[in-house]
């Protein structure tokens, strides 16, 4: 009798803790499928201090960088599509000269800078450029430098390059100084 009251206990035991660990596991992995499918959703119930539960408190934590960094990818694929569309849509053929460009950036964005702009006067520009280092601000940077060569063959038809770029200078160094950025530009610009 001492025996299977034994045995009887043991088994109630085992079904005990088969249980309590088999439900958090169960919760761990179903949780770890949906994050490896993209999903970050579902949190893992955490009920114990132990082990288990770190584990659970740890997944819980990665799912939250996770969102983090999709949020922050999702940005910088904006950043990147804005900073592709300022740059020229197609080649310039001026006097039997055809003038293209492309730039391809290592990061999301990129202080690489080329245009080739036709005022509303019927001036033809090509500037050419690059921020010093990579990545947003170098990106922002160089919208600055596109934004304001842009609004200045403009606003001032028959201004030359010498004077484009001293007022360029003045509006990014401004700008900059604002920023407490040590970032810089190289940039020529020349009016056909």
């Amino acid at each position: 009798i001492s025996a299977l009251i034994f045995i009887g206990v043991g088994i109630c035991l085992t079904i005990l803790v088969s249980r309590n660990l088999s439900i958090p596991f169960r919760d761990i992995i179903q949780t770890l499928r949906r994050i490896r499918k993209g999903r970050f959703d579902k949190r893992v119930q955490v009920f114990s201090n132990d082990e288990i539960g770190y584990t659970g408190d740890a997944i819980n934590e990665m799912t939250k960088g996770l969102i983090e960094r999709e949020k922050m990818q999702l940005s910088l694929n904006l950043a990147k599509e804005v900073q592709q569309n300022l740059l020229p849509k197609s080649d310039l053929k001026v006097n039997g000269f055809d003038i293209a460009g492309k730039s391809v950036y290592c990061d999301e964005t990129g202080g690489d800078y080329y245009d080739i702009i036709e005022t509303q006067s019927g001036e033809k520009w090509i500037a050419v450029g690059d921020v010093s280092g990579h990545g947003v601000e170098s990106g922002l940077i160089m919208m600055m430098t596109q934004t304001s060569i842009f609004s200045m063959v403009n606003a001032n038809p028959g201004i030359g390059p010498s004077r484009l770029l001293d007022h360029v200078n003045y509006v990014i160094r401004t700008n900059l100084s604002r920023m407490s950025s040590h970032r810089y530009i190289t940039i020529t610009a020349v009016r056909l």
